[in-house]
């Protein structure tokens, strides 16, 4: 046929030495493949500290279960091998590397798939050093614990510690049961050092253990990291303390007047506004009750309740107080007559004490030690005529005898009981 003769003869010519031209080919592929690695050969790239994203958390939290990755191993070194070209232009964000937590194995490990963004992944080769993150898998749980304060450091001289109000004293902590379990309270660390003011500010939460130790681990969720705190810095106060009493001994004793706190002074704390408007703690009487008492009346009165609700002791509030009660003694001593004078005479007119004995005998009485220190040679008398006569409603004195009281200077807590009546002899002084 005339139409199949050309067809023929093309066929003829195009297997007429084929094994030449197949070479050729090999040859133009070989030559192709010879100038595309010269101008761009294949390289290898390598980066560090690539983070494993874990994907599909949920499946695990779904179950109540949470989990901790083992020995670092979502942190990989991936190699990447590519042309010179791709490699260049490779940045370590441009590294993907996954584990899927629904692939998770009964050994609790996830296989890691790694690839490069952006980049047809058919002239790429990439690995990494780990085929999979290990995880350790546990029960999730919750619980409360205190949290507590601890002050730190000291305040300025003059200056105390007041109220450390914490906004909670509770804080919620979630995790795995075996780190959990190990938490004991929490604690925040409040610095006060050299502080002369309140202060206020939000602190650090940290966990701590039955024997105080820290626990830091990731793996703990807490409610808050810091919990807002005030701190009171007062300023102090020493005030003395001064005691009443109430009530009359029993016969033949008497309240010496010595009142005597223990201590005598206590030191209180407040704001300088409250502090600047008191001098002195005083007990009131009605604590303190010595009817019918033969000695010391002792008494422990707390004296924070006679203070401002606004201030505080900054010791003990409780002061002893001793009323000193002791018994009267009497005593019979002797007043020189030279020592008893006449004051207030009419004019011209003169007194001469009758009886010429040198002493007269008086009878004091006193609280011992005070009659001890009595010196008898040193009292004084005095006749005050102008009295006597008041009392006598004598508006005119003539010469004549009368009987007058003397008053005898005595020395305080020391009293005469009875009279000193002197036999007197009133005259006109002679010219």
């Amino acid at each position: 046929m005339e139409g199949e003769e050309p067809l023929v003869n093309f066929l003829n010519r195009l297997t007429k030495n084929g094994g030449l031209k197949i070479a050729s080919v090999l040859s133009a592929f070989i030559l192709w493949f010879l100038i595309v690695q010269i101008q761009n050969p294949q390289d290898v790239a390598t980066f560090g500290n690539i983070q494993v994203k874990i994907t599909n958390t949920d499946v695990l939290e779904s179950e109540g279960k949470v989990y901790e990755i083992l020995e670092g191993s979502d942190i990989v070194r991936v190699t990447v091998r590519a042309p010179k070209s791709i490699v260049r232009e490779l940045r370590a964000t441009d590294i993907i590397a996954e584990a899927d937590m629904s692939r998770l194995t009964d050994i609790n490990t996830i296989p890691i798939t790694y690839s490069v963004q952006n980049v047809d992944s058919s002239s790429i080769g990439v690995s990494g050093n780990r085929d999979v993150v290990k995880l350790s898998v546990e029960t999730g749980i919750s619980k409360y614990v205190r949290v507590r304060s601890n002050i730190i450091g000291t305040v300025a001289e003059g200056y105390v510690l007041g109220n450390v109000s914490l906004s909670q004293n509770l804080i919620q902590i979630s995790g795995p049961e075996s780190i959990i379990d190990n938490v004991n309270e929490a604690q925040v660390d409040i610095t006060v050092d050299n502080a002369t003011s309140s202060l206020n500010a939000n602190f650090e939460i940290k966990l701590l253990d039955a024997s105080g130790d820290i626990i830091n681990d990731d793996n703990i969720r807490k409610q808050s990291n810091y919990v807002p705190a005030t701190v009171e810095i007062l300023g102090t106060k020493e005030l003395p303390v001064r005691a009443e009493y109430s009530g009359t001994p029993a016969s033949g004793y008497a309240a010496t007047g010595e009142v005597i706190a223990e201590p005598e002074t206590v030191t209180v704390a407040g704001h300088s506004t409250v502090l600047s408007g008191i001098t002195e703690i005083v007990i009131p009487e009605g604590n303190i009750d010595i009817t019918g008492a033969t000695g010391d009346v002792v008494s422990t009165v707390d004296i924070s309740q006679y203070i401002s609700n606004s201030l505080r002791v900054t010791d003990s509030s409780e002061v002893n107080v001793r009323v000193r009660v002791e018994s009267i003694e009497r005593r019979n001593i002797d007043i020189a007559t030279d020592n008893i004078s006449f004051v207030n005479l009419p004019e011209n007119m003169e007194a001469v004490i009758m009886d010429s004995a040198e002493y007269h005998q008086i009878t004091v009485e006193g609280f011992k030690e005070l009659l001890d220190a009595t010196d008898a040679s040193g009292l004084k008398g005095t006749v005050d005529v102008k009295k006597w006569m008041d009392t006598q409603e004598l508006d005119e004195l003539r010469p004549g005898y009368y009987y007058m009281n003397v008053d005898v200077a005595l020395p305080e807590g020391v009293s005469m009981t009875g009279y000193l009546i002197l036999h007197t002899q009133i005259k006109r002084m002679e010219n």
